[in-house]
């Protein structure tokens, strides 16, 4: 993610493979926002994709549209059966 820390948003960029669909099918993604304790802060992409790069932003918010508080959290992008994390710190 970029930037990274970040105050008031950050951008995730991720690419769906093509060889996890064929050419014009498109793959189940989502991307979840974590705290430290594991617990779901917010999903930001939930949605059937298309192979090739994509980006969502996040913008410090939880699923109830409140502000978290500042500190790490984590972020998993799955795309069909592949996996990845990251970590970001916002900062206020």
């Amino acid at each position: 993610n970029y930037p990274n820390p970040f105050n008031p948003t950050t951008t995730i960029p991720f690419e769906v493979p093509a060889e996890l669909s064929s050419a014009t099918a498109a793959v189940p993604v989502s991307v979840e926002i974590f705290n430290t304790l594991g617990q779901l802060v917010r999903t930001l992409v939930r949605d059937d994709l298309h192979p090739g790069y994509h980006r969502t932003i996040w913008d410090g918010r939880n699923s109830d549209g409140h502000g978290v508080a500042t500190g790490m959290y984590l972020y998993r992008v799955q795309a069909g059966d592949l996996s990845k994390a990251g970590r970001m710190t916002l900062i206020k």
